[in-house]
């Protein structure tokens, strides 16, 4: 047993998943005293201190609360009694300015929400389909979280179909994250989300920017890229491999390269982008699926909402691309 809080302590984990009583807007983490019930930690301590990616997973209220799913969405059938995300608490067992200051990544994953650890704080980057943000959320919690970019979560997760994880994981279809503006002679590369696990996957991220240049040879010869990078994760002992193939695609293609948010991806590619009609006009539906398509992190509800304030008039129901490129730089402003 000894030698196995050793391997903790010594950082032998990649990953852990723990579960987590109360959290703070430091993200500071109480697991021990919850009321008039005092538990000992065991090994939360340990396992939280070393490992490099750190998932706290629990409800997100607590006394009777009752969650269902319907029609691929989340429903809140009964409310707990107590807050779990609180102004303070009694016991730190996990700190998040430590955690910070040693770069772990951190997330705290509950049923309709998921924050991460920023060294501002506690951000709010994910919610649940069906989830009210403010009502189910927001009043919710005993403090505001920082929110920049408050996203959906995939829907699969609510669907009963399979969600295909491995071939999620492990296939990369370069096709649809590649997107070429002539006027602006620019290459959107999208590796928003992209977890690179092996060689191969290094080679068809290369390969696939390679082979649209060799299919449009009289085209250009080097075009400005903006890369896409939130979200995305490289094995450590790849690291070296996948920044050399980064490389010879910046001497052999680019003449000069800038790497962005989902935001700035997302504002900057719409702006140029080639496929816009400005007569054309989009249902509030098709309006949401266009904003995902493009990268843009958006809830469905928020995309409704501010679809509902632009409204054609003479076209109830529908917006403009106009109306579209406004509702991105709302978006995504600084």
């Amino acid at each position: 047993m000894n030698q196995q809080f050793d391997f903790y302590n010594g950082g032998g984990l990649d990953v852990c998943f723990l579960g987590m009583a109360q959290v703070d807007p430091k993200g500071d983490v109480n697991v021990t005293r919850v009321g008039p019930m005092l538990k000992g930690p065991g090994g939360f301590i340990d396992i939280t201190q070393s490992t490099k990616r750190v998932n706290l997973v629990g409800s997100f209220t607590a006394g009777g609360l009752e969650v269902g799913v319907k029609d691929g969405k989340l429903v809140i059938v009964k409310e707990g009694k107590s807050k779990k995300f609180v102004k303070s608490i009694p016991e730190v067992c996990f700190s998040g300015e430590n955690a910070n200051s040693r770069k772990q990544l951190v997330h705290y994953i509950t049923e309709r929400a998921v924050f991460k650890l920023t060294p501002e704080g506690l951000e709010l980057i994910e919610i649940a389909p069906g989830i009210d943000l403010q009502t189910q959320v927001l009043d919710q919690m005993e403090f505001k979280p920082i929110m920049k970019n408050v996203r959906l979560m995939n829907p699969k997760i609510f669907r009963p179909e399979r969600m295909k994880l491995l071939e999620s994981l492990y296939s990369l279809d370069m096709k649809t994250r590649l997107h070429y503006s002539q006027s602006a002679n620019t290459l959107y590369v999208d590796l928003h989300g992209v977890s690179i696990t092996s060689p191969d996957q290094i080679a068809t991220v290369e390969a696939a920017i390679q082979g649209w240049f060799d299919a449009n040879p009289t085209q250009v010869k080097k075009v400005s890229a903006f890369v896409n990078y939130d979200g995305f994760d490289c094995r450590e002992e790849l690291s070296s491999d996948f920044t050399e193939a980064a490389k010879r695609l910046q001497t052999n293609y680019y003449g000069s390269v800038r790497r962005v948010s989902s935001a700035g991806f997302a504002r900057h590619k719409l702006a140029n982008s080639i496929d816009m009609v400005l007569e054309s006009q989009y249902t509030f539906e098709e309006a949401f699926h266009l904003l995902q398509s493009i990268g843009l992190k958006v809830s469905q509800q928020t995309c409704l909402s501010l679809c509902a304030q632009r409204e054609n008039k003479a076209s109830p129901g529908t917006v403009t691309s106009e109306d579209i490129k406004a509702m991105v730089l709302e978006l995504t402003r600084d």
